[in-house]
């Protein structure tokens, strides 16, 4: 595949250009710009889950949203299959926008994963990106058969996956390393 260039627009009013690497990037983790412009062909199905963070001005506690999809299904992170030509960071965007009423803004990639999934009963590869992702408000469960928002130590046993569990751990960490940093430069000014 020859190098090429493709648009990030995470809001409307910026636009910035970015370069395409000639061969899909290794699954260690990367900066959130660096993956946007992935191109997936009609093998590759591309999942965006978002680790979603709600974080309310003067609460020192975090909470974090969990979702089930049926009644049969068990709680997971929120997670959408990306549209041909939208960008996994797009997809996190829009999904919770018209699942969960919630406005997000994403901090960083907290991790991938790969394997194999069945759409329209054919089996392709899939990759998963999660994104730690932070709101302000806890908006409307809009599709979602429920939506809860939970306390990491209660949310951690709620998640059946190993995987989930791990991205969790990993956006919780970079979190705290966030609020650390912002603690000490309010301190330092």
């Amino acid at each position: 595949m020859a190098n090429c260039t493709g648009l990030l627009n995470l809001n409307p009013f910026w636009v910035t250009r970015v370069r395409i690497p000639p061969s899909p990037p290794s699954f260690k983790k990367t900066s959130t710009h660096a993956i946007i412009g992935l191109l997936m062909d009609n093998n590759i199905a591309l999942f965006t889950s978002g680790v979603v963070a709600l974080s309310q001005k003067g609460r020192k506690d975090i909470k974090w949203l969990v979702v089930k999809k049926d009644e049969e299904s068990d709680w997971e992170l929120p997670r959408t299959l990306a549209r041909k030509g939208e960008s996994s960071v797009r997809a996190g965007i829009r999904m919770l926008a018209e699942q969960a009423g919630l406005n997000v803004k994403v901090i960083e990639e907290v991790g991938r994963s790969g394997g194999a999934t069945k759409l329209n009963g054919e089996a392709v590869s899939q990759r998963t990106i999660y994104y730690l992702m932070t709101t302000k408000d806890e908006g409307e469960n809009l599709t979602f058969f429920e939506m809860e928002w939970l306390e990491y130590s209660k949310i951690i046993r709620r998640l059946s996956s190993k995987q989930e569990q791990q991205m969790l751990r990993e956006a919780r960490d970079f979190l705290k390393k966030i609020r650390k940093y912002n603690s000490k430069q309010r301190k330092a000014q």
